[in-house]
């Protein structure tokens, strides 16, 4: 079964799906809403559809019911009739999905993506240098580019500069841990815990607004 785990943290639950599955196979594991089932026949892309269908599928597997995802305006997902707060994310082979009460996001990236070209578009000097020192590069780099994405879905504020508004405290690299970040927007600073750990070779980023 494509379903990994559950994971009930302090801030909120947690939810990992492998997508291995075809959407063909996905589709009876879900309730669809009508409106759900209008974005579901929009997508043409297998790929799309499979993510999809495994958000949904997850849900229902960690929450016990069949909850209804819809979005703002800016895309960011809601839960209907609900005061919960949901974040959304995928990588090639895991969907996952992080429910709280708080504030959250959460980002899933693949270890083995290259994100170098892109670093000097998401990080600040001190941060690029911290990377740069680290020993291993490359995980410094995904779970700095992990951590900013999911503050960033904390709002709903569009055209976030990475590399000028979202700052990342310093953090010592292990397979786990936690640490701080802070967006500023309009003069405002809101600061964030972070977590993060690895699944295979996926590293996953939460965050909840302190």
């Amino acid at each position: 079964m494509p379903f990994l785990k559950k994971i009930e943290t302090p801030s909120g639950v947690i939810g990992i799906w492998q997508i291995s599955d075809s959407s063909t196979d996905l589709l009876p594991t879900v309730q669809l809403s009508e409106s759900e089932k209008k974005s579901l026949e929009i997508i043409k892309n297998e790929k799309r559809k499979r993510e999809f269908l495994a958000v949904r599928a997850l849900l229902k597997k960690i929450t016990d019911s069949d909850s209804i995802i819809i979005y703002e305006d800016s895309g960011r997902p809601l839960l209907k009739n609900s005061q919960k707060n949901i974040s959304i994310s995928h990588s090639a082979e895991l969907a996952v999905v992080f429910i709280s009460d708080r504030n959250a996001g959460i980002d899933v990236e693949n270890t083995n993506r290259n994100i170098a070209p892109l670093v000097k578009r998401f990080l600040l000097k001190e941060e690029l240098e911290q990377t740069e020192n680290s020993p291993d590069k490359q995980m410094m780099q995904t779970i700095y580019w992990s951590a900013k994405e999911a503050i960033f879905k904390c709002t709903s504020e569009e055209n976030i500069l990475f590399n000028r508004q979202i700052y990342i405290q310093p953090f010592t690299l292990n397979n786990q841990g936690n640490f701080r970040g802070e967006l500023k927007i309009n003069n405002q600073t809101f600061n964030f815990d972070l977590s993060y750990f690895q699944v295979e070779n996926n590293v996953i980023v939460y965050c909840v607004e302190m």
